[in-house]
C-alpha cells in the first residue's frame, strides 16, 4: 500500500523566478491561443451532421416536448440537454449552437495546462495545453454541438481539483472535487464515469495529505449521478451484451483519438511512459492519479468492445487531459536527461519543446484536413440545394430515418424543397427528432399522384436508414439518379421506364 506522500515543497509557480500568476500565464497562454485558433478556423462553414441535429432538435423545443422525447431516447444526457435548452433560448443559430463546445474546448486546454504546471512546472504546463489542443478528438469535437468537449473540460477541472486536494485537503478543495467530479459524470456519463472512477480510485489508494474516508465521501455525488444516468440510458436502449465481430479492429481504431499515424502514437506512448516514471520517482501518488486517469477509460472501452457494447471511440475523450500531461512531463524529463549529458542544462526547454513539435508534426495534417473539409460526415446542405435546384412542379420528397428530414430542412430556405406528403406530425408535437411519418399502410397512397419522388436518407453502414419507408413510397417507379452528399443519399424516382441517359433501370418492387 502506498504511504501518503508529503506535500511537494517546490512550487512550480516559483520556478525560474516567476510569480505564481506569471507562471500560470506562461502555462496557459500557448495552449489556449492554439485551441482558440483551431476552433475559430472555419468555425461555422460546415453544415450540421446527424448528432448535432439531435442536439438542435432536442434543445429548441419546449420543456414538455423535450421531456417527452428524452423519456424515449437520450435520457442519459438529461443534464447536457437541459443546459443546452437554456442556452438555446437566446438564439437557435448554428453558430450559437456550437459555442458551448468551442468554449469548453478552450477551458479544457487551460485546465490541462494548469494541471501540467502543478506537477512539473510552467514548461510542462504549456506543453500539456498545446498537446491537448492539437489531439485529433479535441480538434474534431471543438466545432460540434455535442457533449464531448464539455465532459473533457469537466474531467480536466476535476483532475486539477484532485491534484490540489491531495496536497491540502481543505473543506473548499474537498467540495470543489466533489462538485466537479459530479459535473464531469453528468456532462456525459459514458466518458465521464471511467475517468472520474480512475481519479477517485487513485486518490483512495494514495490520498496524500487527505484521508481515504474524506475522499470516499467526496466521490459519493459523482457515483450517485453516474448510477442514475447510466441506469436511465441503459433502460432505454436495452443493455444487450454480445460478442463484437470487430474485435481487435475496433480497439485498434481507438488510436485515432490520439494520433492518425502509428509513429506519432509510438512517440507519444514513449514520452507518456517517461513522464509517469519521472513523476513516480518524485511523487508516486501524482503518478498513480494521472496514470489511472489516462488508462481507466480505454480499459473500460476495450472491455465494452469485448462484451459488444459502448464501443464508440469518442468515449475516450475524458482520458486525453491526463495523456497530454504525461506526454509533456515525459518530454521535459527526457530533455533534462539529454541536457545533462550533451548540452547546457538551460537548453533543456528547447529540447523538450522540440520533442513536442515532433509530435505536433504528426498531428497537424489531421487538424488541417478536418478544418478545411466541406462537411463532417453528413452534408445535408448540399443535399438540400441539389433537390431544390432540380425539383419540378408536381415533385414530392420523402425521408428515411430519424435525421434526413430535419437536417435537410434546416439547411434549405423556406419553401425550397418539394412538399413532404408523409409528414403526419411536426417535430415538436410528435416528440420525435424530426417528425412522424404516416402509418405504413397509407404511405404508398400519399405519393401516388406525384410526378416524381425525391428520397433523402442517411446511411447506416452500407444500407439506408428508413429503407422500408423509401421502398413503400417508390413502388412502381424507376430510380432515375442517385447522389451521395457525405452520409446523406439523395435518390430521384420517376415513372416506370428508362433512367437518366436512356439506361434501363430496375423499377422499385
Amino acid at each position: 500500500m502506498l504511504a501518503p506522500a508529503p506535500v511537494p515543497r517546490h512550487r512550480a509557480a516559483r520556478r525560474g523566478g516567476l510569480s505564481r500568476g506569471a507562471a500560470a500565464a506562461v502555462a496557459v497562454l500557448p495552449g489556449t491561443v492554439l485551441a482558440t485558433a483551431l476552433t475559430l478556423w472555419h468555425y461555422s462553414s460546415k453544415p450540421l451532421w446527424r448528432d448535432e441535429w439531435i442536439t438542435w432538435s432536442v434543445t429548441v423545443r419546449p420543456w414538455a416536448s423535450m421531456a417527452s422525447l428524452l423519456s424515449e431516447r437520450e435520457g442519459g444526457l438529461w443534464p447536457f440537454y437541459a443546459l443546452m435548452h437554456v442556452w438555446m433560448r437566446a438564439d437557435d443559430s448554428l453558430v450559437w449552437l456550437r459555442a458551448p463546445s468551442a468554449i469548453a474546448t478552450v477551458l479544457a486546454v487551460a485546465a490541462t495546462a494548469l494541471a501540467g504546471r502543478r506537477v512539473a512546472g510552467p514548461l510542462a504546463g504549456a506543453l500539456s495545453g498545446v498537446l491537448l489542443a492539437a489531439l485529433p478528438a479535441v480538434v474534431d469535437h471543438a466545432q460540434q454541438a455535442r457533449a464531448y468537449p464539455e465532459v473533457t473540460a469537466a474531467v480536466a477541472l476535476a483532475g486539477l481539483a484532485a491534484l490540489r486536494y491531495r496536497e491540502v485537503p481543505t473543506a473548499g478543495r474537498t467540495a470543489a472535487l466533489a462538485v466537479l467530479a459530479a459535473i464531469a459524470v453528468a456532462a456525459h456519463p459514458l466518458p465521464g464515469v471511467p475517468a472520474v472512477a480512475g481519479i477517485l480510485a487513485a486518490l483512495v489508494l494514495a490520498p496524500g495529505a487527505a484521508s481515504r474516508r474524506r475522499t470516499a465521501l467526496a466521490g459519493l455525488p459523482a457515483a450517485t449521478v453516474g448510477i442514475v444516468l447510466v441506469g436511465v440510458g441503459a433502460g432505454q436502449v436495452g443493455l444487450v451484451l454480445t460478442a463484437d465481430p470487430g474485435g481487435w479492429a475496433t480497439v485498434e481504431r481507438f488510436r485515432l483519438v490520439l494520433a492518425p499515424a502509428w509513429w506519432t502514437l509510438a512517440v507519444m506512448g514513449a514520452l507518456a511512459v517517461a513522464g509517469a516514471l519521472r513523476l513516480r520517482r518524485g511523487e508516486r501518488g501524482t503518478a498513480l492519479l494521472l496514470t489511472a486517469w489516462a488508462l481507466t477509460p480505454p480499459i473500460f472501452l476495450a472491455a465494452s468492445v469485448a462484451a459488444g457494447s459502448f464501443s464508440t471511440r469518442r468515449y475516450l475523450v475524458a482520458a486525453l487531459p491526463a495523456v497530454a500531461v504525461l506526454v509533456a512531463v515525459g518530454a521535459v524529463a527526457v530533455a533534462r536527461a539529454v541536457a545533462r549529458r550533451t548540452v547546457p542544462h538551460r537548453a533543456s526547454a528547447a529540447v523538450a519543446t522540440g520533442l513536442v513539435v515532433v509530435v505536433l508534426t504528426g498531428l497537424a495534417p489531421h487538424a488541417a484536413v478536418k478544418r478545411t473539409a466541406p462537411y463532417a460526415g453528413d452534408d445535408p446542405r448540399s443535399a438540400a440545394r441539389h433537390v431544390a435546384a432540380h425539383r419540378l412542379p408536381g415533385d414530392v420528397v420523402v425521408h428515411g430515418g430519424p435525421f434526413a428530414r430535419g437536417m435537410t430542412a434546416f439547411h434549405a430556405p423556406p419553401g425550397a424543397l418539394p412538399p413532404d406528403p408523409l409528414l403526419a406530425g411536426d417535430r415538436v408535437s410528435s416528440a420525435t427528432v424530426d417528425g412522424t411519418d404516416l402509418p405504413p399502410d397509407l404511405q404508398q397512397g400519399a405519393v401516388a399522384g406525384a410526378r416524381r419522388v425525391w428520397a433523402v436518407a442517411t446511411r447506416d453502414g452500407r444500407s439506408l436508414e428508413g429503407q422500408d419507408t423509401i421502398d413503400r413510397a417508390t413502388v412502381g417507379r424507376t430510380r432515375v439518379e442517385r447522389d451521395a452528399f457525405g452520409g446523406v443519399v439523395v435518390e430521384l424516382w420517376g415513372p416506370r421506364g428508362r433512367g437518366a441517359g436512356g439506361d434501363d433501370v430496375e423499377p422499385s418492387p
